[in-house]
């Protein structure tokens, strides 16, 4: 009877495991969310690491960068679909493992199909990579083994090198099970040898591959936590973390003074050394203004709530606050009640009976909770709030036993738990790109689109060999789908300051040294980039006083003229 059951569980385990799949690849091949400048910028250092054994800076996670060599044998934008549909159902999937012996199976597998959406809108993915392995980790670390509680720290490395904020969750497990094997010996009087072997190995081994990491780094301009020139920046520094702060701190600087800002001094160019002295770290700049930092820390962190709770799918049965941000009564009542809810929820996690002697999963949780709480010293938005997803399922069964805990109807029971689960799930996510599959007219958009831009991407990769060199938005997408173009000759607007004009007598000279035959005009380029909040680099100024005056004055000098759709239109000059 015992096998019989154990056999059943197992078909059931595969069967919500293939519909897990299922959904990830209609959820997946229906987005269009994969083309972005940081996305191409991590498809580049891939390319690097391929053709040179280079690895990109320790913030720039290498293990995704690596992990994407498994999808680099396909053409653009293939890859891009089979990254994304592979890394969402890995995390789909040890979500369902690392709950699914507390839990309803089927609830669990409803929650986390219903949320699949919001898993991809979190684009680009070395957060769902790095969550995946953690979730994996601690399910391993569950098991009685030394070379499986080996390998689950194996995984929490490759977590770390997915995302470095994860190193919290290493040196934590690190200190635990050093401070558990003391008090064995206290009780005991004696070490168990192999886990302290283990504990030794595997600090040794994350010290080791840092070295080589950092022996064999790439030189790459793009490497960095820009994917671009760091020319024009504030800092030199290419770490992810530094780059993240000034980016969002200089703009909340211009944000609460642009009255006293010049037009042509929005730039963080300028704002760093008024704001911060000129810092290039995170550390330095909060030493130089601590009081500013203080304020942007407390805006932030009144951001945090709105953003994660405003996207279950219960916020759509109220009235929005369109136009006016988070600030309507509607919008206090809903987060105000659910923030209740949520504390009620943490106290239930970490003090009543269902993990209590779950030592692991309340660390994982206390970590995950953190790496949400440190976006407020960048700028708390959707795609930073993937630690979240943790407790997505934990909190949506609180609920469940909360409401329904008196109601003895089964069918009653089921079917508010089914509701509560669709109201506090990310289905609304879901339903976005699943809509998709209802139209005829749009399932043959969609095919039209790829089939579109796959003969505009290799039309324009073949013009491109005439092109001595190239002014780009993106450099990385034209470098990570181009073998014969040298990283020297691609510039961007990253590469103008923000002072000066274009002159015309300069002909194809944008900028000093910087001499262009060819330019690809897209939508980034004439009007999108750098209007979102967040961004450092003013290109409205560099279109205003470069780009514009540039494409006007060069009008004669057009050979040719391609026009890529989605891609943008590629100029060639000559002034022969």
């Amino acid at each position: 009877m015992k096998k019989l059951i154990l056999k059943s569980n197992s078909k059931l385990i595969f069967l919500y495991s293939s519909a897990l799949l299922l959904i990830c690849i209609l959820v997946g091949i229906s987005s269009l969310d994969f083309y972005s400048g940081e996305q191409y910028g991590y498809w580049y250092l891939n390319k690097i690491f391929l053709n040179e054994f280079f690895f990109p800076e320790i913030s720039r996670s290498p293990i995704y960068v690596i992990y994407l060599s498994l999808f680099n044998w396909l053409d653009t934008p293939y890859n891009y679909y089979a990254e994304a549909i592979t890394t969402n159902f890995l995390l789909s999937l040890s979500l369902f493992y690392l709950f699914k012996s507390e839990y309803n199976k089927f609830y669990i597998f409803l929650i986390i199909s219903l949320s699949i959406g919001f898993f991809f809108n979190l684009i680009p993915y070395p957060q769902a990579l790095a969550l995946s392995f953690l979730n994996f980790a601690i399910i391993l670390r569950r098991k009685n083994s030394l070379f499986v509680y080996l390998f689950s720290y194996l995984l929490i490395i490759c977590a770390v090198y997915s995302r470095i904020t994860y190193i919290t969750v290493f040196v934590l497990f690190i200190f635990f099970d050093l401070f558990n094997l003391i008090l064995d010996f206290k009780k005991k009087a004696q070490f168990i040898h192999k886990k302290i072997f283990i504990i030794l190995f595997v600090v040794l081994f994350l010290f080791s591959t840092n070295y080589l990491f950092k022996s064999n780094i790439s030189e790459s301009k793009f490497n960095n936590g820009y994917f671009q020139s760091l020319e024009w920046k504030p800092s030199k520094s290419n770490s992810n973390i530094d780059i993240a702060f000034q980016v969002n701190f200089n703009f909340l600087y211009y944000e609460k003074n642009k009255n006293e800002i010049d037009n042509d001094k929005k730039d963080f160019f300028y704002t760093n050394n008024v704001a911060f002295d000129g810092a290039e770290t995170i550390v330095d700049s909060i030493i130089s203004n601590p009081k500013f930092v203080f304020w942007g820390i407390l805006k932030n962190t009144s951001h945090l709530a709105p953003i994660i709770l405003n996207k279950f799918n219960s916020r759509t049965y109220f009235t929005s606050c369109s136009g006016i941000g988070h600030s309507c009564y509607t919008n206090y009542f809903y987060i105000g009640s659910l923030l209740i809810l949520f504390l009620l929820f943490n106290y239930y996690f970490f003090f009543k009976k269902k993990y209590e002697n779950d030592f692991d999963i309340k660390i994982y949780a206390l970590v995950n909770y953190a790496l949400i709480l440190s976006t407020v010293l960048a700028m708390p938005k959707i795609r930073y709030m993937t630690p979240f997803i943790f407790f997505l399922i934990p909190f949506n069964f609180y609920l469940i036993n909360l409401i329904t805990k008196k109601i003895k109807i089964k069918y009653l029971k089921m079917f508010i738990s089914i509701f509560i689960i669709f109201s506090f799930s990310y289905f609304n996510f879901t339903s976005t790109y699943l809509k998709d599959y209802i139209s005829i007219n749009n399932f043959y958009n969609k095919k039209n689109y790829l089939k579109n831009y796959i003969n505009n991407l290799n039309s324009l990769n073949s013009n491109l060999q005439k092109c001595k060199s190239i002014f780009a938005s993106f450099p990385t997408f034209i470098l990570s789908n181009n073998y014969n173009i040298e990283e020297n000759k691609v510039f961007s607007p990253a590469d103008i300051p923000p002072f000066g004009n274009y002159k015309s007598k300069d002909h194809l000279q944008i900028y000093k040294n910087i001499e262009i035959d060819c330019l690809l005009l897209d939508r980034a380029m004439k009007i999108s980039s750098g209007s979102n909040r967040g961004t450092g680099s003013d290109y409205d100024l560099r279109r205003k006083n470069y780009i514009n005056p540039f494409l006007l004055s060069n009008k004669i000098y057009v050979k040719e003229e391609f026009d890529y759709g989605q891609l943008g239109k590629l100029y060639i000059y000559s002034i022969e």
